[in-house]
């Protein structure tokens, strides 16, 4: 269950947290908190799951490098293994994205390790 309230949320920028217990699940950041955490693609995820989101607000100059420093201190278990990481892209099909996706949620894992995965299993 997803503890927050949406209508509490302001709609200016800063960075969100969602935990479960202490643990960090995704770190995240956004110009429009409110509307960025109504549609999160992971909020689906959580469903299941005793969840805590909260944000911190900062400048919009200020987001990317707060967001940064915050993935590196508590290592969320959803974001990328670095932000730095060099992005590599490959053309997918829509219908073969959603069977990757589909795929992703059902293990609780993300499209990255799921595609790291695919890519040693080659």
């Amino acid at each position: 269950m997803i503890t927050i309230d949406l209508k509490s949320v302001p709609k200016e920028s800063g960075v969100y947290f969602m935990k479960e217990n202490e643990t960090y699940l995704y770190i995240g950041k956004s110009i429009n908190l409110r509307d960025r955490l109504s549609s999160h693609p992971r909020i689906r995820q959580f469903v299941d799951k005793k969840v805590d989101i909260t944000f911190e607000l900062f400048p919009i100059k200020e987001i990317n490098e707060v967001e940064k420093e915050y993935i590196s201190k508590y290592n969320p278990i959803f974001n990328n293994t670095t932000i730095e990481e060099e992005r590599k892209s490959i053309k997918i099909s829509n219908e073969s994205w959603e069977k990757l996706r589909k795929e992703s949620f059902e293990r609780r894992i993300t499209m990255k390790e799921l595609l790291d995965n695919l890519i040693k299993e080659i």
